[in-house]
Formats: structure tokens, sequence, C-alpha cells
């Protein structure tokens, strides 16, 4: 074999050899570049959706807060009001005797009015210690009076709406609000912010606005079962027996009952009571 033909064999071999290892090579740069491909598509199908969820979110507590915002503004505006309707009304530093005495008797001279009351017997009053009075009053009432009589020494000290649930109670119409729209958290506050003698008079238009910012069947369903198995429904009874009376007697000072005797009669319930009415500095609670 001649050196010429030998040459040529062995630069063709390297040539076969060289594109196979060139096709090798690409088939494997192809392999790799589809992989990429493969995990960038993963990353979107897994990246989109988070992303799709974590802007409702963001979105959602930006407007909680501003929800959050409204309503302490809200509570602040009615809050300031009521707050000095409290301490002048309903619990004072001071319980003055002269004070509660005049309240307990307008009181029973409107019980009188609308035929709960029959007659009332002799009244007496005394400062307590620390910043309490106490009284005592002797009343003949008609059938089923006493019971009215002590069910509003019961409602005394309370104001709105808020005053007449029980704290797990709030909490659970908050719960209810937030899962149905926490957009309304402003709306729920104001309810529950309302004048309890004005919702006693008008109760399904308080409670209708409220249905109405939530916006769901189930929330209304939900919020009747919770009113009806508190105590804001009898609250608001009793306090619609306040209506038509002397302004005075709206909000009644906080008024605990130490003693009660009733004795049924040919005249009608006779129903002795000793009350203390509080003050602020009266470290003892209703």
């Amino acid at each position: 074999m001649t050196k010429p033909s030998l040459l040529l064999r062995l630069v063709s071999g390297h040539a076969l050899a060289l594109m196979l290892l060139g096709s090798s090579l690409f088939a494997g740069s192809v392999g790799l570049l589809y992989a990429h491909v493969l995990k960038i598509t993963a990353m979107r199908d897994i990246g989109f959706p988070i992303a799709a969820e974590v802007k409702p979110l963001l979105q959602r507590k930006a407007m909680l807060s501003e929800q959050s915002e409204i309503a302490k503004l809200q509570a602040s505006a009615r809050g300031s009001s009521y707050r000095e309707i409290y301490d002048l009304y309903v619990l004072p530093e001071k319980a003055d005797a002269v004070r509660t005495l005049a309240v307990l008797e307008t009181l029973l001279t409107h019980l009188r009015e609308k035929g709960i009351v029959r007659s009332i017997g002799g009244v007496d009053s005394w400062d307590a210690d620390g910043s309490s009075a106490d009284l005592s009053v002797t009343i003949t009432a008609a059938p089923g009076g006493s019971a009215a009589i002590l069910d509003l020494l019961d409602l005394s000290g309370v104001l709105t709406v808020n005053d007449a649930l029980a704290e797990s109670e709030r909490a659970r119409l908050l719960a209810l609000t937030e899962r149905e729209n926490p957009a309304v958290i402003a709306a729920v506050e104001q309810f529950l912010g309302g004048d309890l003698l004005q919702y006693a008079k008008v109760p399904q238009l308080y409670e209708s606005q409220l249905f109405k910012a939530v916006g769901t069947e189930r929330f209304e369903q939900d919020f009747r079962a919770l009113a009806d198995s508190s105590r804001l429904r009898s609250f608001a009874q009793t306090a619609l027996l306040l209506d038509g009376g002397d302004a005075s007697l709206w909000p009644l000072p906080l008024f605990t009952v130490r003693s009660a005797h009733w004795e049924a009669t040919e005249g009608g319930e006779v129903l002795t009571l000793a009350v203390r009415a509080h003050g602020k500095g009266d470290s003892r609670e209703k």
C-alpha cells in the first residue's frame, strides 16, 4: 500500500469519528435544552397559581386593614359621645344618693303609668361605702310586674347593642362576618355600637342594613340563630318599657339587686327591694 493511500484512509477514519462525536454532542445538547424547557414549564405551572393566590391575599389584607381603620375611626367618633353618656349616667365616678333616688322614683312612676306598678311604698336612699349608693323600696305591682321590674334592673348598665351581647357572642358575630365578607367589618362595628333602645324600636331596620352590607343568606340565618340564643332580644324588649318615658331613664345607672322579697297578695305582687347603684370607685362589679 502506498503512503498516499494510507494517509487517505487515516484522514477518512478521523472524519468519521469527528462526525459521530459531533452528533453525540448535538443530541446531548438537545436533551439538556428539552429538560430545561420542561423545568421552566413546571416552574410556570407551579409559580403562576401561587402568584394568583398571593395577589388576592395581599389585596384582602390591605382591604381588611383599611376596613379596620374605618371601623376604628367610626368607633372613636361614636365612642366619644357614648363615653360621655356612660360616665355621666351609667357609671359616674361616684353614685349620688339623691340623684339615684330621683331616677328610681321616675322609673317607678313611669311603670305605674304603664300599669305595671300599682303603688309605691317607702323609698329611701343613703350613701354606701366607697362610691356606691344604696336604696330600698317596697312596690305593689300588677301580675307579672315584679318580673318586669327585676328585668329592668338587670338591664341597667347596658347602653349599646354591643353591651347586650356576651364576649363569646361578639366574637362569633365577627367570625361569621370574616367568613362571609371581611370587607364589611365597619358595618358590623356600626351595628354593635348602635344605641340599644333605638335598636329595640326598629330591630328589623338595623338588622336589614347589616344583612345588606354582608350580602349572604347564610350570614342572615346564622345571625338570627345567634341573636335568638343571646340576651339581645330580651334586653331589647325590656328596653322598650322605657320608651316614651322621661329622657333621664335611658340609660339606667348600673344597679345590682342586693336582696328581693316577693309576695302575692289580693292587691297584687308586693316586691321589697334593696338595690345598690355603683360608681367607678366601687371595686365590686355587677
